[in-house]
């Protein structure tokens, strides 16, 4: 099995190489300074990364090489290239003003165990298809969800304030479930309140599986294109026991709105889902899209909060 993804790899970097260097000629861009190792291809790296994977520390890591190299820098990293910024005019060109220059490379393949053919992994045409069916939602999102999402805040606060009786409370964890109950609520209409720890079998599992997958996907993220190193059983089932849960909410949610009339009322709380399955009622479409709003509304907005304090 590995032979034909070492060529697919190679074959990858010598394409991806060939582009860049068109890019770099037609752009006249200055090649970024290189990021300097103590080991052959960059094995100490790879393991500081892996270290502080574990110890929870990815930022100060992250930080730490952007002190060293400036805010954009060149990696070999097991003999994979890669550029890293935080320069926000690279960041503007990458995401809008020279966002056709640019693909996801590999990503699709890391992520697409558990995200399947949504947003975050898809390129042109399909990636325009996702965001005209999923930017109306966002929408409607921004002012139908204060209410559940209140909800969620307040028992949020009544959880630290029951917790911290020392005055130290690690909020890490607890931003994880906060996100994810809200998250939940918003896209399914569905509560977890894994806060107040009072999910059933059925809804822990799956918070337990979608942690151990999305937790994966980074590390794969970040092997580059030798990713499939990470594919082992546990990750396999955890990303299938993900998509079993969500198919069941999708059935139901599709069931009843074949038994909706057609000029029902509105309904008290806005939930993503309802809204989406009147634009597409493909299960796999809708499947794939949901995990992938869940995965950015959880993860995401998560590190952002633990990061920032």
């Amino acid at each position: 099995m590995a032979l034909p993804h070492l060529y697919r790899s190679r074959t990858s970097a010598q394409q991806q190489k060939r582009l860049e260097d068109a890019l770099v000629s037609s752009s006249k861009c200055k090649l970024p300074p290189r990021l300097r190792y103590r080991w052959p291809l960059a094995l100490d790296l790879f393991v500081e990364v892996f270290r502080a994977d574990q110890a929870g520390n990815v930022l100060s890591l992250f930080v730490s090489i952007i002190e060293r190299t400036g805010n954009t820098f060149e990696q070999l990293l097991l003999g994979i290239r890669g550029i890293g910024t935080r320069d926000p005019e690279n960041i503007e060109a990458v995401l809008s003003t020279q966002f056709n220059d640019f693909g996801l490379g590999a990503r699709s393949a890391h992520f697409r165990p558990l995200l399947g053919h949504g947003i975050f992994t898809q390129d042109g045409a399909p990636w325009r298809f996702s965001r005209e069916l999923l930017r109306p939602q966002f929408m409607e999102t921004r002012f139908k969800s204060f209410a559940g999402i209140q909800e969620q805040i307040e028992k949020f606060i009544l959880m630290v304030k029951s917790t911290s009786d020392d005055g130290v409370i690690d909020l890490q964890p607890l931003f994880f479930r906060l996100t994810l109950d809200i998250t939940m609520a918003v896209l399914f209409g569905r509560q977890l309140d894994t806060i107040e720890s009072q999910s059933n079998r059925d809804e822990a599992a799956f918070a337990t599986a979608f942690d151990y997958a999305q937790h994966k996907l980074a590390q794969r993220g970040r092997l580059g294109s030798l990713y499939w190193l990470i594919n082992g059983p546990t990750f396999r089932r955890s990303c299938r026991v993900v998509h079993e849960f969500v198919d069941a909410i999708v059935a139901v949610a599709l069931k009843e709105s074949n038994s909706l009339p057609s000029h029902s009322e509105p309904a008290e709380r806005y939930v993503f889902l309802k809204a989406l399955i009147s634009e597409t009622r493909d299960p796999r479409v809708l499947r794939d899209q949901l995990v992938n709003v869940l995965l950015a509304g959880r993860d995401t907005t998560a590190c952002l909060l633990s990061w920032t304090l």
